[in-house]
């Protein structure tokens, strides 16, 4: 049910054009922001649960955290991508698609995403869908 309702807000995000939200490191504006998110939402077709789903959402200031204390920002890319295995993703997200091409097409035609940047992310942030994290996911994606 959270994945349902964490694809339906990115959903509406990717939908929409892309407005700059000002990101800072408290949660100040966080409340005003949602309340015009939540409008953007609806008019893009987010149903009522995923609407109260982002009404619940808090700011999570360990998404923040992590995200202002990311070691791997310190790496040259070459070292990062042997810190996190990319040898391993790779290979996995190949045969992934190998396996599906039809599920990876659709995925590209409906967000205009190429395929091979999906199963990357999917790749580096879940290691496939093995690690899902202990994070509130909307709170984490809309903080």
């Amino acid at each position: 049910m959270r994945r349902l309702l964490a694809s339906a807000l990115i959903s509406a995000l990717l939908a929409s054009p892309a407005l700059a939200a000002t990101c800072g490191n408290t949660s100040a504006g966080f409340d005003a922001w949602k309340q015009d998110f939540q409008r953007e939402a609806k008019r893009a077709g987010v149903r009522k649960a995923g609407l109260q789903a982002l009404a619940n959402a808090q700011y999570a200031r360990r998404t923040i955290s992590a995200d202002r204390n990311q070691k791997s920002f310190k790496y040259s890319l070459e070292k990062f991508m042997q810190i996190r295995g990319s040898a391993t993703i790779v290979a996995q997200g190949r045969k992934r698609k190998a396996r599906n091409p039809d599920f990876y097409a659709a995925l590209e035609r409906k967000y205009g995403v190429p395929a091979g940047v999906l199963i990357a992310i999917h790749g580096m942030e879940t290691a496939f869908g093995n690690y899902m994290g202990d994070s509130q996911v909307v709170s984490a994606i809309v903080t």
